[in-house]
């Protein structure tokens, strides 16, 4: 009778602790470097990256539920949103809404901004925005590294890919096969007559 309680008590606190921390997973991480398939432009192009999916509508619904930041009493009871890190590990923060600009009467902004602060990592912080263009955070820390989080092409809603900062890479704009042209040297200044 013991065991059978014990099971039976078990799984509800499970059941519960499941449902309830499961509110803010909304990333699921596909692979290292694996490539979706699309027709839209891709311009953020990592040497190495994490591809993961969103449930964007989720996502917007759980975000709608997040406190402003000037109601927000205890940061530390603001809701968590669990992200996937660039290396396969997922990350929490506890996230509030950050309006960048107010809403003019009658309007409705179209991007949404919040913030928030790492709980595994308490000097991570996080930036992030929502909107037609999609989902997109910027993570920084002392504790390995900044990372991003963006769409994997211009206009793609549910496909992501989470990279550090370090692995996008800079292109160069003239290599060893581009003839940089020679300038004349002069050793005299040029008079204003001529």
């Amino acid at each position: 009778m013991k065991t059978s309680f014990f099971v039976l008590l078990t799984s509800l606190f499970c059941f519960i602790g499941c449902d309830t921390f499961s509110q803010g997973l909304f990333f699921k991480d596909s692979g290292q470097n694996r490539k979706f398939f699309t027709f839209k432009k891709r311009v953020i192009k990592p040497e190495k990256y994490r591809a993961v999916t969103i449930d964007i509508s989720g996502l917007k619904k759980f975000l709608d539920t997040v406190p402003s930041e000037n109601k927000l009493v205890d940061r530390k009871a603001a809701p968590v949103l669990l992200l996937t890190k660039p290396d396969g590990n997922t990350a929490s923060f506890r996230v509030w809404n950050s309006p960048v600009e107010e809403s003019k009467p009658g309007t409705v902004n179209e991007v949404s901004t919040f913030v928030g602060q790492g709980i595994d990592d308490p000097y991570a912080t996080i930036r992030f925005d929502i909107g037609p263009a999609g989902f997109h955070a910027q993570i920084r820390t002392v504790n390995g590294g900044d990372y991003f989080i963006d769409p994997y092409a211009i206009g793609e809603k549910k496909k992501y890919i989470s990279y550090f900062r370090a692995d996008l890479k800079k292109k160069k704009t003239a290599g060893p096969d581009v003839i940089e042209p020679s300038l004349p040297v002069r050793s005299q200044p040029e008079s204003a007559s001529q």
